[in-house]
């Protein structure tokens, strides 16, 4: 879609720009539409992606975003230790 399509341009223009808190941010914006696609394994991997980068950014806020993200997917799934352990 033209959302993913302006969203990987976005990534691609953070990576060369060595920005990993916009890296970050492009990919948790990924994994939101693919969250709103009910594509969980995409989303997930992608906000882990954009939870690892933030932690590398040191970006409190979306390292809090993305671990909410990952907690609901695990709630969807069933697995509510899991998402638990993501919103503690």
């Amino acid at each position: 879609t033209a959302a993913l399509d302006v969203l990987d341009a976005a990534l691609a223009v953070a990576e060369a720009a060595d920005d990993t808190g916009g890296a970050a941010h492009a990919l948790n914006a990924r994994a939101i539409v693919h969250f709103r696609r009910a594509e969980l394994a995409e989303a997930g991997a992608l906000f882990e992606a954009a939870r690892a980068r933030a932690r590398d950014a040191q970006d409190r806020g979306l390292l809090a975003a993305t671990s909410m993200n990952l907690g609901n997917i695990a709630t969807i799934r069933g697995d509510l230790q899991r998402a638990l352990s993501y919103h503690r």
